[in-house]
Formats: structure tokens, C-alpha cells, sequence
């Protein structure tokens, strides 16, 4: 009887645990692909099109480089500059 009580109640906090790991995630990768898409928008406006190397490294960034990236958007002289590491 305790056993089973101890088993329903760590499946219980395991079952909690991964829907807010999920939701976490899920706002993560919202947040992310927002930031893709505002930075490739910036990046049009100022430079023109994207070539498609650019894109490619705005698909496989991180939201701390492409927040790097949108700041160096406001005073770089080249797409090369702002996706520079």
C-alpha cells in the first residue's frame, strides 16, 4: 500500500515535471524563431536580401547570438560584420 502510494506520487511529480519542461521549451523555441525572423527582417531592410549562407547561420543560432546579432545590425557596414564571431 505505501509502495504503491510512493510509486503514484513520484509518477505524479515526474508527470508535473515534464509539462512544465515542455512548456519551458515551448516558449524557448517561440522565442527563437521571433528572433530569427525580426533579425533576417532587420537584416533585409538594411543590407537586402540574405544570401543563403547567412540564413543557414540565423537557422542554427542561439537567442544570446541573435540578440548579439541585432545589436551589431544597428551600426555594422555588412551582413558579414553583424553574423561575425
Amino acid at each position: 500500500m505505501l509502495a504503491q502510494y510512493i510509486r503514484d506520487k513520484g509518477f505524479q511529480e515526474g508527470e508535473l515535471k515534464g509539462w512544465k519542461d515542455g512548456e519551458l521549451e515551448g516558449e524557448l523555441k517561440g522565442e527563437l524563431k521571433g528572433g530569427r525572423v525580426l533579425l533576417e527582417r532587420l537584416l533585409t531592410r538594411r543590407f537586402g536580401p540574405l544570401p543563403d549562407w547567412g540564413r543557414n547561420q540565423l537557422v542554427g543560432a542561439s537567442l544570446d547570438q541573435l540578440n548579439r546579432w541585432a545589436d551589431r545590425t544597428l551600426e555594422a557596414d555588412s551582413i558579414q560584420a553583424v553574423l561575425a564571431e
